[in-house]
């Protein structure tokens, strides 16, 4: 059994090299959000919207207007006090970083890690190309990066029961992304499932009255903001693309292709319980881990219901936006040794560089021969 942790200087060594790696070898050039087929397409609807506040903007599309919470206060915020709109999205994506960093200290202390688990634990986040490299390479994508944020904030909340945090993490989500509404419902279905095997709710009264707040008061947020903007529909295809594209333009090689892209990003966690020993299930342990499972499962899923034709590559990125739950879930359901051979931990440590060189956000020319352009970027 491993004590509980202290934070080891290397770790802090570690994470300071690794970051640097990652600023040193990021691709400046490719970061020009508003061009045909960029990666980052969406940073331009939420320039827009910064660069209009506190007005509407007319050069974006509905579900992009549904996010305009944390841009509009960006930009009210850049031209109230004449700063640049690129320094202070720079400014937010690394203050989310910082923040995000600082919740990986509080599980490494507070979970009991061994270093290879504290080290993927920061690995993860910081060498996964569609995380730390990509938001830095694209702060105008800062919006996603809150909600990847607030998962952090809810994972907080789920270790402490400090509601606190799971109000912020409710705020986050929901102003953040339409994903957001997935928290809600794993509340909803995990309320119901304590209540039918007799458990004891760790939401009461208060909680969803205060939860039932935040999100009435968002939701006419993102009504007016919308309303201004000019758009009165959902556009279906976000969560019907699939089925309309099984039902018209069926190619049963780019649907293979297009459910394998998301382990792009995801494949690397398995590290986590590389030479460790899993968990026995108990039905306790499937209680805690219930709402991270529910909620990453849905968080998953509806880029998949987007399809090739709506969602296309964007599905590597969208779905990396469960990252944070993947990690817990893994974290949990295994003990862990005690000490891992150094050699071990090297190998991961080069796997996880070599995984960070993408052929358009790296410098590095390592898979410069990979090309995913028949993957259309489009509007997610």
């Amino acid at each position: 059994m491993l004590e509980k942790n202290i934070i080891d200087k290397k770790l802090i060594l570690y994470v300071a090299l690794s970051i640097i790696f990652i600023l040193l070898t990021n691709n400046y050039s490719s970061n020009a959000i508003i061009s045909a087929g960029s990666a980052a397409r969406s940073g331009e609807y939420y320039f827009s919207i910064a660069e209009n506040s506190p007005l509407f903007s007319n050069e974006i599309n509905y579900h992009h207007a549904q996010r305009f919470i944390f841009p509009f206060l960006i930009g009210y915020l850049a031209n109230s006090f004449d700063i640049g709109l690129n320094l202070i999205f720079k400014f937010f994506t690394y203050v989310n970083f910082l923040i995000i960093f600082l919740l990986n200290l509080y599980l490494c202390k507070n979970l009991v890690l061994n270093f290879k688990n504290q080290l993927l634990t920061f690995g993860l986040i910081i060498f996964n190309p569609y995380i730390f490299r990509y938001f830095t390479l694209y702060p105008s994508m800062v919006v996603d990066l809150f909600f990847i944020l607030s998962i952090y904030i809810f994972i907080i909340f789920l270790i402490s029961n400090n509601k606190l945090f799971l109000y912020t993490s409710i705020f986050f989500a929901l102003s953040s992304r339409q994903t957001g509404i997935f928290l809600l419902i794993g509340i909803i279905i995990f309320s119901i499932l304590l209540f039918f095997f007799k458990k004891k709710n760790v939401f009461n009264l208060k909680d969803l009255v205060i939860i039932s707040i935040i999100s009435i008061s968002i939701y006419f947020a993102i009504n007016w903001y919308l309303i201004g903007s000019g758009f009165s529909e959902f556009p279906s295809s976000a969560y019907l693309g699939l089925f309309h594209y099984l039902k018209l333009q069926f190619d049963l090689k780019e649907l293979i292709l297009f459910f394998f892209l998301p382990l792009v990003s995801l494949i690397p966690i398995i590290l986590i319980i590389y030479d460790e020993k899993l968990i026995k299930f108990e039905f306790n342990l499937f209680l805690k881990l219930f709402l991270p499972i529910i909620i990453s499962t849905l968080t998953i899923l509806q880029p998949i219901l987007g399809g090739p034709t709506w969602t296309g590559k964007n599905i590597i990125r969208l779905t990396t936006l469960s990252y944070p739950f993947l990690i817990y879930l893994c974290l949990n359901i295994i003990t862990y040794k005690k000490k891992i051979e150094s050699f071990k931990i090297f190998l991961i440590v080069i796997i996880l560089t070599i995984w960070s060189l993408h052929p358009s956000f790296s410098k590095i020319d390592f898979f410069k021969f990979i090309s995913l352009k028949k993957f259309i970027v489009y509007k997610i």
